[in-house]
């Protein structure tokens, strides 16, 4: 999670280039919240301004903006950087002088109406938004990645956008974390549930036995 962690806001401050990293962690071990971290910190700490979450279904990418509007409505964030509420509408608010957007996809989705006010997405994270079904099937992957390649990762901003995809190590040739990690273009953090002693990889949260 510190690897992770360092490549993610390392990249985030770059001030120019299209960064691309695919993250693999197990599922049951929290990567889902740890973007949406990730996402609460580029708001209070970086100068990012359109950030644009994708997941399998509208609904869940949904999910994922209002936990990160919970995260930001919480009282020690409120008390140490402000009510970034107070000037909110739809997912556009401004925070620390500079307006940001913060908008949700289902993978598949129309990307028309992302180019707001001239601004793209300088961050465009997918998260888990190939599920087991699609990798499996031959027609539904080659549609996820065709999508992905040809229509979401060119609605980027052109001067500097990072791509985070985090997803599962599915065991299908359609698997687009599978593609990514030997992709010379895509910077890869992939590791499995179970370490190389036969111990967990966090035996507080998740044992072997339960992993199995």
């Amino acid at each position: 999670f510190l690897a992770v962690w360092q490549l993610l806001t390392l990249a985030a401050v770059e001030e120019r280039g299209q960064k691309k990293l695919a993250i693999g962690l197990p599922r049951g071990f929290g990567k889902t919240i740890l973007l949406k971290l990730f996402v609460v910190w580029l708001i209070l700490f970086t100068n990012r301004r359109f950030i644009l979450v994708v997941c399998n279904t509208a609904s869940l990418a949904e999910n994922f903006i209002t936990d990160v509007a919970d995260i930001l409505s919480s009282l020690n964030i409120l008390r140490v950087f402000g009510d970034w509420r107070l000037s909110l509408e739809l997912k556009k608010f401004s925070f620390k002088g500079r307006n940001i957007t913060l908008a949700g996809l289902g993978s598949g989705s129309s990307l028309r109406g992302l180019n707001i006010k001239l601004v793209r997405p300088d961050i465009i994270i997918m998260d888990d938004m190939q599920s087991k079904e699609e990798a499996a099937s031959e027609v539904d992957s080659k549609k996820n990645i065709s999508w992905m390649l040809g229509t979401l990762m060119k609605a980027n901003d052109k001067t500097r956008c990072l791509f985070v995809f985090l997803g599962n190590m599915y065991p299908y040739e359609g698997s687009i974390l599978k593609k990514l990690k030997v992709n010379p273009a895509w910077t890869s953090f992939i590791c499995g549930a179970i370490l190389e002693d036969g111990e967990s990889l966090w035996p507080e949260l998740r044992s072997v036995d339960d992993i199995m």
